[in-house]
This record gives structure tokens, sequence and C-alpha cells, in this order.
């Protein structure tokens, strides 16, 4: 049975889930929420082991990345923001997510507000939260390539990629592009045909629709694309790929 888009003939896949299976993503669909006591422990915790902390400014754009240093006037302390040419991006007050991992806890994330810098340091203030979601869907968290396990983009809707064109960052439910010169593409258009490398070895094709387009971060242009109907054997590649680079980062922190 297939799907037809336009002139695409896209397979739909059919997947037979015991039920214990069954049991095991339902329960892993709910993020958890902690929240006063608990999760001030998390934020202490994560000042003492010097934790990395990710601003995104926008979900489909790589993050600001630093290191948690304490806490001044009851709001979080951050340094070693990089990189340091867009800490600019980063205006007072300015509405943003913070991503933080744990061990034994996992991968948390809260809203927040970028606060501005401390004195002349290069240390900077965004406002402590006493709540915080605990990710439970791990394959939905996105992974920026890292320089040992590259992700390149050789052709999108068919035509080659500019040289210039950037795999921000990957996940199984899609990918952030970058180019140098806005594509002739519309938000809402079905992408057949993207063509990846990932990790310098394997080859995956792809279709995706067009969720977000926008002019960001260095004058780049940027696409968030979702993948559509994903079959088995390119989950399993693109898991094994986030997954990857999930290892590398954690190995990076030690």
């Amino acid at each position: 049975m297939a799907e037809k888009l336009g002139n695409i003939h896209l397979p739909l896949m059919k997947i037979n889930i015991r039920s214990d299976e069954k049991f095991r993503m339902q329960q892993d669909k709910f993020d958890r929420i902690i929240e006063d006591s608990e999760a001030q422990f998390a934020l202490e915790r994560a000042i003492r082991e010097r934790a990395i902390i990710r601003l995104f400014i926008h979900p489909t754009i790589a993050p600001l990345r630093g290191n948690f240093v304490g806490f001044l006037h009851d709001q979080l302390l951050i340094d070693n923001l990089e990189p340091k040419k867009r800490i600019r991006e980063l205006t007072k007050d300015l509405q943003i997510e913070a991503h933080f991992w744990l061990d034994r806890l996992g991968y948390c994330t809260f809203p927040t507000r970028f606060l501005g810098k401390v004195g002349t340091a290069e240390q900077y203030l965004v406002q402590s939260m006493k709540s915080i979601r605990v990710i439970q869907r791990r394959d939905a968290l996105r992974v920026i390539p890292a320089k040992t396990l590259p992700a390149v983009c050789l052709s999108l809707n068919g035509k080659p990629c500019e040289e210039k064109t950037i795999v921000e960052n990957v996940s199984i439910t899609g990918l952030c592009l970058s180019f140098v010169k806005s594509p002739a593409i519309r938000v809402g258009a079905i992408l057949p045909k993207i063509q990846l490398l990932l990790n310098q070895e394997d080859y995956i094709t792809l279709h995706a629709t067009v969720r977000a387009k926008y002019h960001g971060a260095g004058g780049r242009y940027f696409l968030g694309l979702e993948w559509l109907n994903v079959d088995a054997v390119q989950l399993k590649m693109i898991q094994s790929y986030v997954l990857g680079c999930q290892r590398r980062e954690l190995q990076n922190r030690l």
C-alpha cells in the first residue's frame, strides 16, 4: 500500500508491536515534571558538576553552549558561552529554552529568560525555574553532528545541494539545514529524495515536509524539515547515528 503525494508514491510501513512493547512505548511518550525542592536539587547538582547547558533561541537552530557555574540573586549563572559570535543574539529578557543532561536523571529542559551579562566577566544570567521537564523520549532529541560523526546533505528535492549547505541538527523526526542563499522552497512543501551521508559511511534517502523557513544566525537561511513515512531500515540508521552522537558527547564531558 502506498500514499500518493503529488507524483510521488511513498510506501506506508505497517509494524506489529507486541503488547509489552506497546506498554513501554506508552510509558516513554510521557515526559516527567520535577518541581520545587526536586528541581532545585537538580540545578544544584548541575552546578556542582559544571554540567553543559544549551540555550535554544529557536527549536530548529543549533543552540549556544555553556556551563553551569552557580546562583546569583537566585538566578542561574553560566559561563564559557559559545560560539561567542552568536552571544549578541541573546538580547535581554529574550524567551529561550535551556537543555542539560544529568546522569541517572536524564535530559532536562525548562523555559527561561536571558537576563544579560554579569559585570565585565564572561558570565551570564538566566532565570531560574521551579519546575523542570525530564524528557523520556530520548529518540526525539536533536543532535548536532560531531566532527568525528559528520552528517552531509548530498541532494535536496532530487538536486545536488550547494557546496555550503550545513546539517545543523538531526533527530529521528527530522533535521535542520542552513544555506548561504534562501532556497526556493516554501513552508508546507513536500521534498522527495533528500539524500544524507551519515558518519561518512551510511547513505540514506528520505522524504520530508518543510515545517519552518527563516533567516537566522550568521545571515544564513534555515529549513526545518520533518520526515515522511520513514521505514524500519531508515529509522534504525537514524537512531544509530543519533545515539552515536549522544555517546560521543557524553565521552567528551568525562
